[in-house]
């Protein structure tokens, strides 16, 4: 889990460091209504060499300031927030012609969420779940893609029809448990299976798939071409 020790500091933005850009570490803006969240967030990514954060954000039009003032190459961005909430900031950004990489970092694991986000830009959907680790690696990731082309959030349903051919019987009956939110107990005990073989479908599926979490397999599911 994110820690959440961080100190708070006593406004919502703080300025760039120096050091930030002499290093060639990447500029992120942390956007979260709960200050203590943010505050963790921020903590979980200050052992980072390469990754800077430079402001936090408490709702959607302070990050819209401050992504215009700040330019910031990422934008870890809150989905349920009061005010602008994150999918109407992510709309506003992307009409400014604001070409951060966003990530959205939510509670929800709904597959509609998911879609959405994507569908209105955000680069990436990452759960609050997220190990401070894999947060970092998940944001290392992400800035590569963004930074090797001219990519833009891949959809659910965009895998190759060769991949789409090679899911079996079993994965598809994996995924469509996925698609209506069952734990992998649920879907062990759905389909006679162990947990740890619902593992392997679902680690094998993320690789056929070019998925990074079980709710874009959800979300492809949900928008497969039958």
């Amino acid at each position: 889990m994110l820690p959440d020790t961080l100190e708070p500091t006593e406004s919502n933005a703080r300025p760039p460091q120096s050091g930030s850009e002499e290093h060639g570490a990447c500029s992120i803006l942390i956007v979260d209504d709960h200050p203590l969240f943010r505050h963790g967030v921020a903590a979980a990514l200050s052992g980072c060499t390469d990754l800077k954060v430079v402001a936090e954000a408490g709702s959607g039009e302070d990050c819209m300031r401050l992504a215009s003032s700040l330019d910031p190459d990422l934008i870890l961005l809150d989905l349920r927030m009061k005010g602008l909430d994150g999918i109407e900031t992510l709309r506003g950004l992307r009409r400014a012609g604001n070409q951060a990489c966003v990530l959205i970092l939510s509670g929800s694991e709904d597959p509609a969420d998911v879609e959405r986000s994507l569908q209105e830009g955000a680069d990436r959907y990452l759960s609050k779940d997220i190990e401070a680790g894999e947060l970092s690696q998940q944001v290392r990731s992400a800035l590569t893609t963004c930074r090797s082309s001219c990519w833009r959030p891949r959809l659910a349903g965009t895998a190759s029809p060769r991949q789409r051919q090679s899911i079996s019987p079993r994965e598809t009956a994996v995924l469509e448990c996925l698609s209506q939110g069952h734990t992998n107990k649920a879907i062990a005990r759905h389909l006679d299976i162990t947990e740890g073989t619902v593992k392997v479908h679902i680690r094998n599926l993320k690789r056929k798939l070019r998925c990074d979490s079980r709710l874009e397999l959800a979300v492809w599911f949900l928008q497969r071409d039958d």
